[in-house]
């Protein structure tokens, strides 16, 4: 069923930049979250930096090569030393800071702006709301682990510098240089009008979301809808004709509860097409497009999210549940645009899917950038600098989502981020660690913020993360390459990494992707450190044989118990003392589950206890010897057992 709806929405209020042709404190706080500018072919001079704590021990080169690449030593790394006073940040030129990020603030803190100082203050203060006139949505605590922000611009004309003292921890300040001839209105402590009125506007998208005013001001613009349940094999489709910019993509669940297979959504692929060209420009999982990678979580960046309320209900689903997956990043096309979904899903059931899109037909979209977005993957994951995106031609770096899936406790994301822009021999942007790029500390702490987040953690398994570049986008004249580390200890080769980029680039630009397959956007399953298989080990008798379907299991399935009914199970130990588990089902409740021997004695009894993470039981450490051995499982109630785990405690 398709409609579509032609209509005026009300006006913007847009502030001009000063009279002297200078970006004003006003229009630096409005590129916050002026999507529209990113569709603009970048203009020479344009560019962004990273001032980091990256370990320098990497900058070192022999024989034309650097050969201390995984250098890991990322902290009280800075610029230079003036006396007392450590420099993080130092450039000449025009431009503003469009995010100060630290693990944990000490020390004090100063910045000189075109040579003059600003700011004095502590660190702490700077990044909590303490010093005027910067303040929240703009500054804040990711979560209680630590990572502070600070994403109030700060302007320069001439030259910035920023020093500290009494500090030693990791810090990422990025720097965004406007175009030659530009000039900057420098900060100077105080807001005036417009630029009150401004962080205002900033504070309202930050905290609710860009209002639907906000997104689409006074263009005149073309509502589309679309609603299909889309069977395993199908594909829904929405064609454009003519020229035009998409300015608001979403999509909604029409199904009463979410699907009910395990990773559903990542096996539909979201592709949008432009100007008839046979290659998407927009090839990627639904959910992973849309910032939630692998499933479907609550997500709210300015940009992409999961989480926006249309004010129209959807068909079949309950009251509060009418939220939509929504892409806000513009869209322009010449020759017109498809979208298409794909459900590459096996079985019988549909997914009930609703497409909204919005679009004007004003000013020449011809002239302006294409929009990307193009998923990757490799499982696992042999690089150690994983590749997101190595785009040839003009553009801007807008956005990166990264899911990885680590089969062990350990923290994966030591790995830092790096982007080389057009002749770099060396990354402009170096980054201190994964957890840090997304404004966290580690290991990952769930949250969502207007640009950055991680709406999917888990003590190992699938983690997934995003990263919005709007005042801070990348701009590039040749190309652009952004990789993040694959560092491991002990040079491990084991996890999982999958992502999707997001930039513009003329038409006439280039960047290799493989075209996606269901084997691409079919993860792996719950892959728990030392599992045994219940399905694999059950022997004869009352267990069942549960395949997965909402719940993911170890090896996608499970054992059924029956009440008080002994059922029995082999397990090979391969040393003769280990530490033995178990699995249950996460989100289903049972009393008691008793673990025997073959001769009856009793090696540990486990309670059920609400909100035990992933339904990871310890039972007992456990001497049988190394070989196999016949443990019989008794439960007070049904219940299901997913796999055990065998982790062996002393050496082999």
């Amino acid at each position: 069923m398709r409609t579509a709806i032609a209509f005026l929405v009300a006006a913007m209020s847009v502030a001009n930049a000063r009279a002297d042709g200078a970006l004003s404190q006003a229009d630096l706080y409005r590129r916050l979250i002026d999507l529209d500018r990113l569709a603009d072919p970048p203009a020479e001079g344009e560019r962004t930096v990273l001032f980091s704590s990256f370990d320098r021990a990497s900058m070192r080169v022999e024989d034309g090569r650097y050969v201390n690449w995984d250098a890991d030593n990322d902290r009280g790394q800075f610029v230079r030393q003036d006396g007392e006073w450590s420099v993080m940040a130092e450039i000449d030129g025009a431009g503003y800071v469009a995010r100060f990020w630290v693990d944990a603030p000490a020390g004090d803190l100063r910045v000189w702006v075109d040579g003059r100082q600003v700011i004095d203050a502590e660190m702490k203060l700077f990044v909590d709301g303490g010093v005027a006139p910067f303040g929240q949505p703009l500054t804040y605590e990711t979560t209680e682990a630590g990572g502070w922000v600070n994403l109030s611009p700060i302007g320069y004309a001439k030259s910035l510098r920023i020093a500290c003292r009494g500090f030693d921890g990791r810090y990422q300040i990025d720097c965004r240089q406007v175009a030659k001839g530009q000039s900057v209105e420098p900060f100077g402590g105080k807001l005036d009008d417009a630029a009150r009125k401004a962080l205002r506007d900033v504070t309202e998208a930050m905290q609710l979301g860009l209002s639907q005013d906000a997104i689409f001001g006074e263009r005149h613009t073309i509502a589309y809808s679309n609603k299909q349940d889309l069977a395993a094999g199908a594909k829904l489709s929405e064609d454009i004709k003519g020229q035009g910019t998409i300015r608001g993509l979403f999509v909604g669940l029409t199904d009463r509860r979410n699907p009910r297979q395990v990773f559903a959504l990542r096996k539909c692929v979201i592709r949008i097409f432009f100007d008839g060209r046979a290659e998407p420009y927009v090839e990627a999982p639904l959910v992973d497009f849309f910032g939630s990678g692998f499933e479907l979580r609550s997500t709210r960046g300015i940009p992409v999210g999961t989480d926006y309320d249309l004010r129209m209900p959807l068909p079949d689903r309950k009251p509060g549940d009418d939220r939509f997956m929504y892409c806000l990043f513009p869209m322009p096309f010449a020759n017109g645009a498809r979208i298409e979904i794909e459900n590459l899903n096996e079985g019988r059931e549909a997914i009930g899917l609703l497409t909204y899109v919005r679009f004007d037909r004003e000013g020449k979209p011809g002239d302006r950038l294409r929009f990307h977005a193009r998923f990757n993957s490799e499982a696992p994951c042999q690089s150690f600098d994983y590749p997101i995106l190595t785009a040839i031609g003009r553009g801007r770096l807008v956005g990166c989502t990264l899911s990885v899936d680590c089969p062990r406790a350990e923290w994966w994301g030591r790995g830092d981020h790096k982007v080389w822009v057009d002749d770099d021999t060396f990354p402009a942007i170096y980054g201190t660690g994964t957890a840090d790029f997304v404004d966290d500390t580690p290991p990952l702490h769930a949250h969502s913020e207007a640009f950055s987040g991680a709406p999917l953690v888990n003590a190992f398994g699938k983690q997934s993360v995003y990263r919005w570049f709007v005042a801070d986008d990348v701009p590039f004249q040749r190309g652009l390459a952004i990789t993040i580390e694959n560092w491991q200890d002990n040079g491990l080769k084991d996890v999982d990494y999958s992502s999707v980029a997001y930039w513009y680039a003329t038409p006439d630009s280039t960047a290799r992707f493989d075209a996606i397959d269901r084997e691409m956007v079919t993860p792996n399953g719950l892959r728990i450190p030392f599992a045994v298989e219940a399905e694999t080990a059950l022997q004869a008798g009352a267990g069942t044989i549960t395949p997965q379907r909402e719940t993911l299991y170890s090896g996608e399935a499970a054992v059924g118990l029956k009440e008080n009914t002994p059922t029995r199970f082999r397990i090979t130990t391969p040393v003769g003392k280990v530490r033995l588990g178990v699995r249950v089902h996460p989100r289903r409740g049972f009393e008691t589950l008793t673990l025997t021997d073959d001769k009856g004695g009793t090696i540990g009894v486990v309670t059920y206890a609400n909100g035990t993470a992933n339904g990871l039981y310890t039972v007992a450490e456990w001497a049988p010897g190394a070989g196999e051995h016949e443990i019989v499982l008794t439960a007070s109630r049904t219940m299901i057992v997913d796999c055990f785990t065998v982790e062996p405690v002393e050496a082999p």
